[in-house]
């Protein structure tokens, strides 16, 4: 029996190893700590919007997503979503001390950035990189949604349907959600513009 070359055994091995994404190649990623602190502070608690967001906006930053595309499905759901997602305002800087050293005292530094420069540090930032170039709005009406769900959970087991929120319950509370924001009715409103319209403008 002949003995198996060298390159052989290497794509043996690498037929043999499923390429995944292993939590070791994101050890050291700043988003994935702060999910990970956050969830050991609040166990069982909702992550916040602002949290999301800079975890879609660095997953859109990616290679795969810049070079290859991407479909966003379910996200954002709103406008302020969107919002949060496609531009990054900066917080306005702690002010700084120095130590007076004719009295040891600590008094304010003089400011590294005029009026001008500071306001324009606070202008949010359009992250044209990471913007689709496509947006696909689908509209359907409640009862639509509902009579379709209920042919393709018909034969599921109710923990599977429970587990993902297909109740009829869970539905009611969801399309209300999705209705307040998206509302072609509120177009022109300031408080609670619709999604579509983020895209529109942008």
């Amino acid at each position: 029996m002949a003995a198996a070359t060298e390159g052989e055994e290497n794509k043996k091995e690498k037929e043999e190893k499923p390429e995944t994404d292993s939590d070791d190649e994101y050890r050291d990623i700043d988003i994935k700590k702060k999910i990970k602190e956050f969830k050991a502070a609040h166990p069982g608690e909702r992550f916040p919007i602002e949290l999301i967001n800079e975890a879609v906006r660095w997953r859109l930053n990616q290679n795969d997503c810049q070079n290859r595309g991407y479909v966003l499905d379910g996200y954002p759901r709103s406008y302020q979503e969107g919002d949060g997602v496609f531009f990054v305002t900066n917080k306005k800087p702690e002010p700084k001390f120095i130590i007076d050293e004719a009295t040891g005292e600590k008094v304010p530094a003089p400011e590294e950035m005029d009026e001008e420069a500071l306001k324009e540090f606070l202008k949010p930032k359009f992250q044209k990189n990471i913007y689709p170039d496509s947006v696909i709005v689908l509209r359907g009406g409640k009862d639509l949604i509902q009579t379709r769900l209920n042919k393709f959970v018909k034969d599921l087991p109710d923990d599977q349907v429970a587990d993902n929120h297909w109740n009829s319950g869970d539905q009611e509370r969801r399309f209300a959600i999705w209705h307040e924001n998206n509302a072609v009715a509120n177009y022109t409103s300031t408080e609670k513009p619709p999604m579509s319209r983020f895209f529109q403008e942008n």
